[in-house]
């Protein structure tokens, strides 16, 4: 069952039948989503499936109220014990990111967690009873970034970029690739010729241990042979000390968003540091409408943007932007 093999392990054991084969088909499946009282729903292949106790998916369009019937509900027992097996029967263990609305297990999958907010002086202290699960996976496909990096460089010098998309359109998969690749060293192709560059020292803030899969001091995920982790760690607090202690060459954090962030990545910037992120949106339009990312542009922190969809499939490379905003490459091919 591949990398997700473990995660199967971890369901209550009558939601295994009917996920099995989902397994089986490996790399496509994205999602598992469980709500009590509510049928069992996976996204495979960017697309929605509610599951019978056979395995069989409805599309979600195709659930008229005959097929209803046939889909499988969860019960608040299954809920429990699935969470008590991705807990290792430790939820509390987990507190401090299940009140942040999330926790992580092995493989650098993400677990969304909703429920009841137990809220003391105004904060989020856990979330008790949990009623829904979204379990996100992590894939890990080499070589998915080999066909942006022509753009990423001048010379041997690697030009700041945003990668950008909506969610569930591979942004984390490409980042994780591009930082394996910045740190072995390479080789792209550009105008039929070869171009090669040194491996850098990276330096990565993994907030929510999606990029790396930290466990035991190591990551879990192959991020190259010159990169450091700093696991489980707030963006802010952990780029300062990376450029404090690690000297890095390129910081690279996952979905920025906050002005406290930008702010943070322009002080790394001027130290030096070249950087390497994404954000959430759908075009280039859309993301500078934000608030925050008018500063970036205002500052030229990037000197690439990356426009990723899933029109041909998850990861699809839209478009490139340099830093002024100007296109200079858009994907030809149709779906």
């Amino acid at each position: 069952m591949g990398q997700n093999n473990s995660l199967y392990e971890y369901l209550a054991v009558s939601l295994r039948k009917p996920l099995e084969s989902w397994f089986l088909k490996g790399e496509k499946l994205q999602e598992i989503r469980l709500r009590i009282g509510q049928p069992l729903m996976i996204r495979y292949d960017g697309e929605e499936f509610f599951l019978t106790e056979q395995g069989h998916g409805y599309r979600v369009w195709e659930l008229e109220e005959e097929k209803r019937k046939k889909v499988f509900y969860i019960t608040e027992e299954q809920m429990q014990e699935t969470l008590s097996y991705l807990s290792d029967y430790s939820l509390y263990a987990y507190e401090e990111e299940i009140k942040q609305g999330f926790f992580t297990v092995g493989g650098g999958c993400r677990i969304g967690v909703c429920g009841k907010a137990v809220v003391e002086n105004g904060e989020v202290k856990t979330i008790y009873p949990v009623s829904s699960l979204n379990i996100r996976f992590a894939h890990e496909i080499k070589g998915c970034s080999d066909r942006i990096l022509p753009f990423l460089f001048k010379g041997e010098r690697f030009l700041s970029t945003l990668i950008v998309s909506p969610p569930l359109c591979g942004k984390t998969t490409i980042l994780r690739d591009c930082i394996r690749n910045l740190s072995n060293g390479g080789s792209y192709e550009r105008e039929k010729k070869p171009h090669y560059f040194h491996g850098k020292t990276v330096g990565v803030v993994d907030e929510r241990g999606e990029i790396s899969d930290f466990f035991c001091g190591m990551a879990q995920h192959d991020l190259g042979i010159q990169t450091d982790v700093l696991s489980q760690c707030p963006k802010v607090e952990g780029m300062m000390m990376l450029i404090r202690t690690m000297a890095p060459e390129i910081i690279a954090v996952d979905e920025i968003g906050s002005e406290e962030e930008m702010n943070t990545m322009i002080y790394g910037m001027n130290c030096g540091c070249s950087l390497l992120a994404t954000a959430h949106s759908a075009s280039m339009e859309e993301l500078l409408k934000k608030k925050a990312f008018q500063k970036v542009k205002e500052e030229k922190m990037f000197e690439r943007y990356v426009i990723l969809s899933r029109r041909n499939g998850v990861g699809t490379i839209e478009k490139v932007y340099d830093g002024d905003g100007q296109e200079i490459w858009e994907s030809k091919e149709r779906k």
